[in-house]
């Protein structure tokens, strides 16, 4: 979430001016302004700073605690103490560290104490003060003038930091982890270039607590987990722009958007979120904070070459597109092209993405943007593949992939605006809205779907597919956010109004389930991938065409009860509707029973209004960097189209979180810590009562009953950030029990397929001395046992043709288990100097074989990547 960040009212106003040499200078040192947040409260800011802007500032006394830390943090530390502005160069102090300071001192002194040693000297200028070389002596200095900008406290690109300043999820004020009483896991822009992660489906796997898994035949791409639901809500700045939660989940072709170039951080909302995503489950919600502009011209690049043919290169140029600074723009651009452990013909992936943030006015920002992604080649997942009929893993390698034919392209395009006003210190309008669609084209799809023999080695049968997807998001919010002081205690509010509506096209090929080419044996001892299946030529002719759409209300406040005891109150007023409607095409036979060419049949068909959603918590800051809060959050998901037998739709079905956390701050925000302690229970989930050969409401089911339950429980904890100055660390472990709680599979796990004990950890560390050009890291993606529940044939010792015994005796049920697992990774970087480093990247590091997910005997069991390598030259100016 971008925010404006201005200097007060009080304070002259000022603005953005590059200085005239930065318009010829050539891409050398990148000149940052390390604006911080000045404090929102009436009287914050001391009346000398005032009155004598940056020169007075410099004489202001102050409390300070602060550790030893590269320079830069140092003085972002001592701008957010003092509530000034610092102009630095950021060239200048690279690779510098300030000592730790403690106790009373004015700015100046504090200035004076962290550049010791440094070469450079603090200057006032104007309102503010700038940082630059100690001039020779009679040399001149230069007046930098430096203006308010757009607020940086969500970003964290060029902070070197495994954490963030400011949440971008569970709120719309803006507020830092701590204060925002939720469970938030974050990846910063560091994390990701030190990883080199590329895609979203990387970027999730590294996130605690989520379960990422892989789609069969022509279902999702991509499925997401956490608290053993599946996470639809998927945002960008905020605004929908994921079609998942179409038709139950199934977001066909792709289509999040996901190049990750674009993005700035990651930070995914654990448990419900129906104050500000509406209808869902109650897992959470992803959301991708997208780079902005920077006030310089900068320059970035990367180049990578590793395993499997994998080739990648970007290129990231920000810089003032006007003399005054006011108009700022951003262009980025990436490709990866790459084959695959498993056989394929490979896959080529394109990012373009450009932004321009313009100061309309001193106290209003336009942002204006749009991107492109790509995917086009064979698929880029592996084949999920089937077992043998007894329920033992396929003896074949990991190298099984798909014959040459196989595609599947999408094309995601996103257009995007947000419009921010800030009236005064306190209170600000921001409104967004944006816009993404998903274009497909015809894939031609292979499936392996059909238990094997273990005697024979043959398939019972798969199949290959055409299909065309196109889905279109849409998403518009408004909001105002401000504080205020009532009876002498502080009041924060936010309240605004959302839209959303997602539509999905579905064309899928209709051949008849007895079609020899839906049931094409495959003799799995003599696996050939390019010759395994033969490609379908038929046309498609199902098609399907769904829409869901939602507004609603909503509004919250923190309150200040008492000192440091606060209540959060909110609220969502929303309603929402759905319909899906499926026909035949004219043209071709058709082949599915009780449906006539051309007729279009309502599948389903939602509409729900008035629905409230609450929201309550309660925080404690019971020590200076410590603050304790208990949190129950609802979420909703419509169920209307089922009906009881009284012929009444089914409310909603709803899930209530109960959260009891404590969150730590720790030396200024630059680390992060949590533990969460919940209680999910979702409830009134529509069962199958009864059928009812009277019930005839096109697109409604009959007859259902509100009596389903499930249970989730456990703990999550997380710390994210600087744990010294040259150690980097983001780790989370989740611990997730969750239960049935009706019908025959009371007391069951209910989502078996997500680990009840996840681990995700990555860290990094900074050399020093004569090895300070060294960054050595690694972590480990561990997870407990997960597995599907399913049934297997039993061996029949009279069965088979030849009367020798087969396995077609009685089914009985079966667990499909993926084994608990480690898989280590490790990369090491080494800096060349200011401009350019180098570094390699390795994981699976111990070539762990593994099923990233299970299925059952049919089909759903996907490899986990081998061990890999990557290198990667970054250049930055």
């Amino acid at each position: 979430m971008t925010r404006l960040q201005r200097l007060p009212a009080r304070l002259s106003p000022l603005q953005i001016r590059t200085p005239a040499r930065a318009a010829a200078m050539s891409p050398g040192p990148i000149v940052l302004a390390c604006i911080v947040a000045l404090a929102s409260m009436a009287g914050a800011v001391p009346a000398h700073a005032q009155a004598g802007g940056g020169a007075a500032a410099l004489t202001a006394q102050r409390q300070i605690d602060l550790p030893a830390q590269p320079l830069g943090n140092a003085l972002n530390a001592l701008a957010r103490a003092w509530g000034v502005a610092i102009s630095v160069d950021a060239a200048l102090v690279t690779g510098r560290n300030a000592p730790a300071q403690q106790g009373a001192a004015s700015l100046g002194d504090a200035l004076a104490r962290a550049l010791a040693g440094s070469g450079l000297v603090a200057v006032p200028t104007g309102a503010a003060i700038t940082v630059q070389p100690r001039p020779q002596e009679g040399a001149a200095l230069a007046a930098v003038t430096v203006t308010a900008q757009a607020e940086r406290s969500a970003w964290t690109e060029g902070s070197d930091s495994y954490t963030v300043r400011a949440a971008a999820v569970g709120g719309k004020m803006g507020e830092t982890l701590r204060e925002v009483p939720r469970s938030i896991s974050v990846l910063s822009r560091q994390q990701l270039d030190d990883q080199r992660v590329m895609n979203l489906y990387d970027a999730m796997n590294q996130l605690p607590g989520v379960t990422a898994t892989y789609g069969a035949g022509n279902g999702d791409d991509l499925s997401f987990y956490a608290r053993g639901y599946r996470l639809d809500n998927i945002t960008a700045d905020g605004l929908g722009i994921a079609a998942r939660g179409l038709t139950d989940g199934n977001a066909r072709g792709g289509g999040s958007n996901a190049g990750m170039a674009k993005y700035d951080s990651v930070q995914l909302l654990r448990g419900p979120d129906g104050l500000f995503s509406g209808n869902g489950q109650p897992s959470g919600t992803i959301n991708l904070v997208r780079k902005h502009p920077t006030d310089r011209l900068q320059i970035k690049t990367a180049i990578s070459a590793g395993s499997w043919s994998n080739h990648a290169g970007e290129i990231d140029l920000s810089a003032p597109l006007s003399a005054d600074g006011r108009v700022r723009g951003r262009l980025v651009a990436a490709r990866n092209t790459t084959d695959h452990f498993y056989a394929s013909t490979g896959n080529r992936k394109s990012t373009f993405y450009g932004i321009v943030d313009i100061d309309l006015a001193p106290m209003t920002l336009l942002s204006v943007g749009g991107s492109r992604d790509t995917v086009h080649g064979a698929p880029d997942q592996p084949p999920g593949l089937p077992r043998y009929s007894d329920g033992t893993p396929l003896r074949v390698g990991r190298s099984a992939g798909y014959p040459s034919w196989a595609t599947r392209n999408y094309d995601v395009d996103n257009l995007f605006a947000s419009l921010e006003h800030r009236f005064d210190d306190s209170w600000k309008l921001k409104a967004g809205v944006s816009q993404t669609r998903t274009r497909n084209g015809y894939n031609n799809i292979s499936a392996y779907s059909g238990a094997v023999d273990p005697r024979t080695q043959i398939g019972q049968g798969s199949y290959a597919t055409q299909a065309d997807w196109n889905n279109e998001v849409k998403a518009v919010d408004v909001h105002v956010t401000g504080d205020m002081q009532v009876f002498g205690r502080q009041l924060k509010l936010a309240f605004g109004a959302d839209y959303s509506d997602m539509e999905q096209f579905t064309v899928v090929g209709g051949v008849a389930s007895n079609d020899p080419i839906r049931n094409q044996p495959i003799n799995w001892s003599h696996f050939d991938s390019a010759t395994s299946l033969r490609p379908w030529a038929n046309s498609p002719q199902w098609d399907n065409l769904t829409r869901h759409r939602q507004q609603g209300v909503y509004g919250y406040g923190n309150f200040q009860v008492y000192g440091p005891l606060k209540l959060v109150l909110g609220g969502r007023y929303a309603s929402f509707d759905s319909h899906s409607t499926g026909a035949h095409s004219a043209s071709g036979s058709c082949t599915i029973a009780g449906l006539y060419c051309g007729d279009p049949v309502r599948i389903k068909e939602k509409d729900n209004s008035g629905i409230f959603t609450p929201y309550y918590a309660l925080t404690y800051d019971f020590a200076e960097r410590w603050t304790a809060y208990l949190t129950m959050a609802r979420s909703y998901e419509d169920q209307s189209n089922n009906y009881t037998s009284e012929r009444t739709p089914l409310d909603p079905t709803t899930g209530r979180s109960w959260e009891l956390g404590l969150k730590g701050e720790h030396w200024g925000g630059r680390l992060n810590s949590n533990i969460t302690v919940y209680r999910t229970k979702r409830e009134n989930y529509a069962v199958l009562v009864s059928g009812d050969d009277a019930f005839d409401l096109p697109g409604k089911n009959c007859c259902y009953a509100g009596n389903g339950q499930f249970l989730a429980q456990g703990v999550e904890v997380d710390v994210s950030g600087a744990i010294t100055p040259h150690w980097q660390l983001n780790a989370g472990y989740t611990f997730d029990d969750n239960k049935t709680e009706y019908g025959s599979n009371d007391g069951k796990r209910y989502a078996s397929y997500t680990p009840k004990h996840i681990l995700r950890l990555w860290s990094s560390y900074r050399l020093q001395g004569s090895l300070a050009g060294w960054k050595l890291g690694g972590g480990a993606q561990a997870q407990s046992q997960a597995f599907r529940s399913g049934t297997v044939r039993t061996w029949n010792p009279t069965g088979g043709p030849d009367q020798g015994g087969a396995f077609d005796g009685p089914a009985q049920a079966y667990d499909f288990k993926s084994p608990s697992r480690v898989v280590w990774n490790a990369f090491v970087e080494y800096r060349f100097n200011p401009n350019w480093s180098a570094a390699l990247n390795v994981n699976n590091v111990f070539d762990k074989s593994y099923y990233q997910a299970v299925g059952t005997t049919a089909n759903g069991n996907f490899y986990g990547a081998p061990r890999s390598w990557l290198m990667t030259l970054r250049g930055a100016f």
